[in-house]
């Protein structure tokens, strides 16, 4: 990794953390008693949040999508830690999922109308929805700035995540980052360690 390199992904970083405040912001802003009733009916049990982890993500092809947009919405106080983890191990799953089905239906993703539902097709129609709401809904529709504010936190958060991967992407083809790999591949103890330090840093 080169220093350009080093600053795409910090200027994706923080375009992600940016877009992540703003989304949070905007849900906190708008939240209402009746979407946070709804919240609550669909993820009042652990295997229905499990389910609407793996239905959401299935449908978006993001776990990482997933898993942020619920960060969201712990953070805007419409869900709470419990109701979050079943939607988080649902989400993981919903990535396997959509991987099998593509797999089975021997569909290329690239050329389906699927395509519209990856993050580099949701985060320009994020950044659209949410510009035409505040520029040119405000006066017309109730809570135009706050829902266009969260569709802009949405896309600006999956730019930078896009970023970042770009970024990293050059060190898929370092041998000692294969080698680091294949070593804590062989020792499951070392994986779940540098899996748990990564999360919480």
């Amino acid at each position: 990794m080169n220093f350009f390199s080093g600053l795409t992904l910090l200027g994706g970083l923080a375009m992600f953390l940016y877009g992540m405040r703003l989304m949070g912001d905007g849900l906190k802003q708008s939240s209402s008693g009746t979407l946070k009733q709804i919240m609550e009916r669909v993820t009042n049990n652990t295997f229905k949040a499990f389910l609407l982890g793996v239905a959401v993500t299935a449908i978006i092809q993001s776990s990482t999508a997933t898993i942020v947009i619920t960060s969201g919405l712990v953070g805007a106080g419409l869900l709470t830690l419990r109701q979050s983890l079943g939607i988080i191990i649902g989400a993981n799953v919903g990535t396997t999922v959509t991987g099998q089905i593509i797999r089975l239906l021997d569909m290329d993703a690239g050329g389906s109308w699927l395509q519209i539902f990856q993050p580099s097709s949701l985060a320009p129609i994020a950044l659209i929805i949410g510009i035409v709401m505040i520029m040119g809904m405000e006066n017309r529709v109730r809570n135009a700035k706050q829902i266009g504010n969260i569709a802009i936190g949405f896309g600006i958060l999956f730019s930078g995540l896009l970023n970042m991967t770009s970024a990293v992407s050059a060190l898929s083809e370092s041998q000692m980052i294969k080698d680091l790999f294949t070593g804590i591949g062989e020792n499951p103890l070392a994986g779940y360690a540098a899996g748990t330090a990564v999360a919480v840093s």
